[in-house]
């Protein structure tokens, strides 16, 4: 009358599943974690990335591949588009409209970003005036793009006091409040 085994021992546990809830930054404390983020090192591109992940959406690394003739003013549109080595996560170009929150704060970084490489110019004559049409290059050498903001991204966020404060919370932040206000998820 008793079981030599468990027949039950072979059956695997079932996963729970649990729910995250993602942090969203309310728009005060954005632009607080952006203001710190200017202080930075990074400062002036650092906080351009910022804005714009916080006002497209773009996933961090199709930020960073971002180059000015990706950047439509007039058109007031993004493209982004596969490149060596982002080939994005589903392969399809897309473009994204300029947020009108985003327009002047990308402008003004195109004037910042051309007078940076103006005075690179000067310093090393031997070389292209702008060697690279990245919209995010690295602050520490200027002809690369920028690989991450890491270091500085995480000073912000400590001075500014958003400990949950991720490069895709930017995304979130762009997701959510396009769905509150009242644009449909799957756009």
């Amino acid at each position: 009358g008793m079981l030599q085994s468990n027949s039950m021992g072979r059956v695997k546990n079932l996963r729970e599943t649990t729910k995250i809830d993602h942090w969203i930054p309310s728009p005060e404390e954005l632009a607080r974690f952006a203001a710190e983020a200017e202080k930075t090192y990074s400062g002036p591109v650092l906080a351009a990335w910022i804005w714009t992940m916080a006002y497209t959406g773009m996933r961090p690394s199709e930020a960073l591949f971002l180059e000015w003739e990706d950047v439509d003013f007039d058109s007031e549109r993004i493209f982004i588009k596969p490149k060596p080595g982002n080939p994005l996560k589903t392969g399809k170009a897309r473009y994204v409209e300029i947020h009108a929150e985003l327009k002047p704060r990308l402008l003004e970084w195109r004037e910042v970003w051309e007078e940076k490489f103006k005075i690179r110019a000067r310093r090393h004559r031997d070389e292209p005036a702008q060697p690279h049409q990245w919209v995010f290059y690295n602050p520490h050498g200027q002809k690369d793009r920028s690989i991450s903001f890491l270091r500085c991204f995480a000073k912000a966020k400590e001075n500014s006091g958003l400990p949950k404060m991720t490069p895709y919370t930017l995304r979130h932040f762009f997701i959510s409040y396009c769905v509150m206000s009242g644009i449909p998820t799957l756009t």
